[in-house]
């Protein structure tokens, strides 16, 4: 198996889908456009996997698939749109949501939107959006048998 290290961090090519079930949701949030279009976002969490172990710990590493629902309250409709990132007031926010994955492992996920990009336009002259949502990551508890032994143990020199 092919292993790639990132900022410190052991990933496996080879990631393992989680099972997990959720307790908590986000509300509708809503986002004011700069053109004066409205959405509203609801963000969700699609999907959990197990990544890799922290070298250092041994500690599972998770990473949170998201996704959204959309809906139009406004729009301003066009005849062409060049892709674009644009400015937007977000009112509302996710509220720290509870996952127990079927490994016994329990996180704290918090999506956030991060940018809105208008890709383009439909035939009726609707803009498309392309939505970042990243997740904030808390881990509550780590089974004891999930915990690898460290790759190495790293030194602090002063």
């Amino acid at each position: 198996m092919f292993k790639k290290i990132l900022v410190g961090i052991v990933l496996s090519i080879e990631t393992e889908i989680m099972s997990f079930e959720v307790e908590g949701e986000c509300d509708w949030m809503t986002a004011e456009l700069e053109d004066g279009t409205v959405l509203a976002i609801k963000p969700y969490i699609g999907q959990i996997a197990r990544v890799g172990y922290d070298p250092n710990t041994g500690v599972p590493i998770y990473a949170v698939g998201t996704g959204f629902q959309l809906r139009y309250i406004s729009v301003q409709k066009r005849n062409h749109v060049f892709p674009e990132l644009v400015k937007a007031k977000i009112s509302g926010e996710c509220p720290w949501i509870n996952v127990k994955i079927d490994d016994g492992s329990i996180l704290k996920v918090k999506p956030n939107i991060v940018s809105i990009v208008r890709i383009g336009v439909d035939p009726a002259g609707v803009p498309q959006y392309m939505i970042q949502i990243q997740a904030a990551i808390q881990v509550q508890k780590i089974p004891k048998e999930l915990i690898k032994k460290p790759a190495h143990k790293t030194m602090m020199h002063t």
